[in-house]
């Protein structure tokens, strides 16, 4: 939606936002949150308080953003994935797969980038910082999710991988990113 809150305790919210664009995700790093949203747009604060728009480089929706403790890292539509080291300058990473929306990215234990997009699309990466100040994405390992639908939200324990689908199902596998199952969310 339109609107950021903030809270000191969790039960009473401030909402610190009066811009139109739509947020869809936000992470902090390095002292600072970053905001990404629809048509490209990039919200920063040092104190959740205060919002500056920057500029991305890109008119393209963004759907997520980590903080992979070097940099932040945003995902969206058309394949677009966005890098800063400090939320401030950004720079658009060409991918191999632009086809379809990127919905989400995770930082697996291991230092990969696992992204998750519509289609059932799972890519996999590894970090390089051999560009000076850039990271390159060598995205070219997808994974075979064993489902269609969008892939919305990643998370790991270091053991297993979970991954939650636009289809309410539940996708699984081991921490080397093969033998993936599909569970159905039946209540």
């Amino acid at each position: 939606s339109n609107t950021i809150l903030t809270s000191p305790d969790a039960v009473t919210w401030t909402s610190r936002s009066g811009t139109t664009a739509t947020y869809n995700a936000v992470a902090y790093g390095n002292n600072k949150y970053v905001a990404v949203g629809d048509s490209g747009k990039i919200y920063t604060s040092t104190n959740g308080t205060s919002w500056t728009a920057q500029t991305s480089n890109t008119s393209n929706k963004l759907n997520d953003v980590i903080w992979d403790g070097n940099a932040f890292v945003a995902v969206g539509a058309g394949g677009t994935i966005a890098f800063s080291a400090d939320g401030t300058t950004w720079r658009i990473q060409p991918v191999e797969f632009p086809t379809f929306a990127y919905n989400t990215i995770y930082n697996l234990p291991s230092g990969d980038y696992m992204v998750g997009a519509d289609g059932g699309h799972l890519l996999c990466s590894s970090r390089d910082y051999s560009e000076g100040d850039y990271y390159l994405f060598p995205f070219g390992t997808e994974l075979i999710s064993n489902t269609t639908a969008n892939i919305n939200a990643i998370a790991s324990d270091g053991t297993k991988i979970i991954g939650i689908t636009s289809s309410n199902a539940v996708i699984k596998a081991n921490s080397l990113y093969d033998l993936w199952s599909s569970y159905t969310n039946t209540g």
